[in-house]
């Protein structure tokens, strides 16, 4: 959203039709034109229904990170000429918060609140400096307000360690399952049945007993050490030595 309204010249980080007036056909314009760039330069799909045809798939976290971490120059030359190093700024500067506040507890490791919240700050200042109006104003989503102003807090009142615990992730993951049980895997006499069938099914994939026997999970492993660069320095001094 916040690339297409700037390359229409809408100083607004919102994508309603009530909010942008006049401008949102070029909004809408903008949008296809930068879907179809980031298709053809990354193969990635954004502004689009995802499997189930519920949402769309660039709201989803894995794909916003790997935007984030892999093609922050793309996504600066879909700006205006004027704003690209400002937009690539931001970029780094919401991945490093993000990175801090969406990661899993580490224990011994705590989140240094007072260095996470001057990173917020200073990122909400350079926005309000770099991306305002003439009349100085800027519309801020509250998601990226909450982000900004809230998450150090957030962080601080959690004991000094980051939110990942708190993501619904894990919970999102199981919405698969519950369809393919509730479709294969219950009775159709009547609802109750098929509830019946389901949550008992449901209840058995949490039992530890039955995922003893569950083969193990490989996660792929990840790049580390050699190509560690400034932003990953940034992200480290967020915590506490």
């Amino acid at each position: 959203a916040v690339v297409s309204t700037q390359s229409t010249g809408t100083y607004t980080w919102r994508e309603s039709p009530i909010r942008l007036g006049w401008s949102y056909p070029f909004f809408c314009k903008a949008k296809g034109q930068v879907q179809t760039k980031v298709q053809e330069m990354t193969g990635m799909l954004i502004y689009a229904p995802d499997a189930v045809n519920k949402g769309v798939n660039s709201l989803k976290g894995d794909l916003c990170r790997r935007l984030l971490k892999e093609h922050r120059d793309l996504l600066a030359s879909l700006v205006p000429p004027r704003h690209q190093e400002a937009y690539k700024v931001l970029l780094e500067g919401l991945w490093v918060v993000l990175n801090v506040y969406t990661k899993n507890p580490t224990p011994g490791k705590y989140v240094d609140s007072g260095v996470m919240r001057m990173e917020c700050l200073e990122l909400y200042e350079y926005i309000l400096g770099h991306f305002a109006n003439e009349n100085r104003w800027i519309k801020i989503s509250p998601t990226l307000h909450s982000l900004l102003s809230h998450s150090w807090e957030l962080i601080d009142a959690n004991g000094g360690q980051s939110l990942g615990a708190f993501s619904e992730s894990g919970l999102e993951a199981n919405n698969k399952f519950l369809r393919w049980i509730r479709t294969y895997k219950s009775r159709k006499l009547s609802e109750e049945a098929c509830l019946e069938d389901t949550f008992t099914r449901m209840w058995n994939k949490f039992c530890p007993i039955a995922g003893s026997f569950r083969p193990p999970i490989y996660q792929r492993r990840r790049k580390g050490g050699e190509d560690r660069g400034a932003l990953e320095e940034r992200i480290d001094l967020c915590y506490q030595v």
